[in-house]
């Protein structure tokens, strides 16, 4: 998929350069083991003070040496291969699930609008940015397994498509995994330029191999989040039906004020969404009363009701609609992605949808 530029030529100077490889790919092996066990050392660096290992030259992967991480000259650029790529994808739509309040619903949002909008016959990559892996672990993924996480993409500057996993079932759903290693991120990267763009870079290579990229934010408004938000398209904003749920909203859209200001100005607020609705409760009827008359059309007309299959669906590491696909919960999880891409197609993102009416 990806190929490396050899600029060097051959004889003594590459013989040198490969060493450096091989002791480099060492100290990194041995990198998040010294930042557990003691503050990293402060040292001058290109006029920063910043901690030592934390602000690397741009780390490139080596196709020639898989496994080793190098910041030789020899690797100068790394390419997207067009053969790989979708002509008629341009670009991906990457849109963020996004709030700093826990259990409103956005890894399951994450996991199922993934799922519907891939039995759509869309490409559809998750990434999981939730130290707690859930997105992962609903989609079968265990942390045992061993495999590439996204906290080696940040940190360790693994190429992005090397942390993809295709998914059991689906022909075009795939996922970069989460674990508990990536809870460190945000202390290993303080030191690096430009770490609020990390994702960014990171998944630009992938832009044409997929219609769909949906980030899962962590429950707080941390530098994992900021990422996130600085890659985006857009942000789906789960809200549950529930007390509270509108407050602290306040300090989210001020975050993504910031991000537009400073980061990111195409980012926009892909809508809002009621997750956990229930119509017999006065309560659910008041909250989300209260939220169309703040987001007013940005409120999604798709609600997602409490349901039983929903919640028991990760359990089994699958979707809810392969877990239950006739439930309330699948249907109505199907009918968002119909929404989403029905707006897409509105605003000239999904050529696919273009003239297709909402159901």
């Amino acid at each position: 998929m990806f190929h490396v530029e050899h600029t060097g030529s051959a004889g003594a100077p590459v013989r040198t350069a490969y060493k450096a490889i091989l002791t480099f790919g060492s100290r990194v092996s041995n990198r998040r083991k010294r930042v557990r066990t003691a503050a990293p050392a402060r040292t001058k660096l290109d006029g920063d003070l910043v901690p030592s290992g934390c602000q690397p030259p741009p780390v490139l992967y080596s196709e020639a040496h898989p496994g080793l991480l190098s910041r030789s000259p020899l690797f100068t650029e790394v390419r997207r291969n067009p053969l790989t790529e979708d002509p008629r994808r341009s670009s991906s739509r990457i849109v963020a699930l996004a709030n700093q309040k826990g259990g409103v619903g956005k890894t399951t949002t994450a996991v199922n609008l993934g799922a519907a909008l891939a039995r759509g016959g869309l490409e559809v990559l998750i990434v999981d940015m939730d130290p707690q892996g859930n997105a992962s672990s609903g989609l079968g993924i265990v942390e045992r397994d061993n495999i590439p996480t996204v906290y080696d993409v940040l940190v360790r500057g693994l190429p992005a498509f090397r942390a993809v996993r295709p998914l059991d079932g689906y022909a075009t759903l795939s996922v970069i995994p989460a674990n508990r290693d990536l809870v460190g991120a945000e202390v290993e990267l303080v030191g690096v330029r430009d770490r609020e763009t990390l994702l960014r870079e990171t998944l630009a290579p992938l832009a044409g191999n997929y219609d769909y990229v949906l980030v899962d934010c962590p429950p707080s408004l941390g530098l994992l989040t900021l990422n996130t938000l600085a890659a985006a398209d857009s942000v789906i904003v789960p809200i549950q039906c529930e007390y509270y749920a509108l407050e602290g909203l306040s300090q989210l859209l001020n975050t993504i004020r910031l991000v537009q200001r400073s980061l990111n100005p195409g980012l926009s607020i892909e809508g809002v969404l009621l997750t956990m609705y229930d119509r017999r409760l006065s309560l659910s009827r008041q909250v989300a009363t209260e939220a169309k008359k703040y987001f007013g059309p940005r409120v999604f007309e798709t609600v997602i009701p409490r349901n039983v299959s929903i919640a028991e669906a990760p359990g089994f590491g699958r979707s809810v609609a392969d877990y239950s696909p006739t439930s309330s919960g699948a249907l109505r999880y199907a009918a968002l992605a119909r929404e989403i891409r029905a707006n897409a197609a509105a605003a000239g993102h999904d050529k696919s949808m273009a003239g297709v009416e909402q159901r």
